[in-house]
C-alpha cells in the first residue's frame, strides 16, 4: 500500500512540475497597471474604484486604474493581460502610496 501512495505522490509531483514549466514561457507586454480592455469592461460595468478615476470626477484614468484580481480563471492569460516586472513594481509603488 505504501508503494501505491508513493507512486501517486510522484505522479502529482510530476503534474505540478509540468504545469509550472509550461508557465515559464509567459511574458507580459501590458505597459499599464490595468490592461486597456479590462479598463473598458470595468468602466462599462461600473466596477472602477474612485481611486482609479481622475480626482474629483467620475472619468476613468488609465494611469490610476489597477488590474482587478479574479480568482479561478482557468484559461492561460494573453501577453496583453500580463504586466512585466517594471510595471508590477510601478503598480506596487502606486498601491503603497495610496496607503500613506
Amino acid at each position: 500500500k505504501k508503494k501505491i501512495e508513493k507512486e501517486e505522490f510522484l505522479f502529482h509531483e510530476e503534474e505540478e512540475s509540468t504545469t509550472n514549466s509550461s508557465r515559464i514561457g509567459l511574458f507580459g507586454n501590458c505597459q499599464t497597471m490595468c490592461p486597456i480592455q479590462e479598463m473598458h469592461e470595468r468602466t462599462q460595468t461600473k466596477e472602477l474604484n474612485f481611486f482609479e478615476m481622475k480626482p474629483g470626477t467620475t472619468i476613468p484614468d488609465i494611469n490610476l486604474a489597477v488590474k482587478k484580481f479574479i480568482r479561478g480563471k482557468i484559461e492561460q492569460p494573453k501577453p496583453s493581460e500580463l504586466r512585466p516586472e517594471p510595471v508590477l513594481h510601478k503598480t506596487m509603488k502606486y498601491l503603497l502610496s495610496i496607503l500613506d
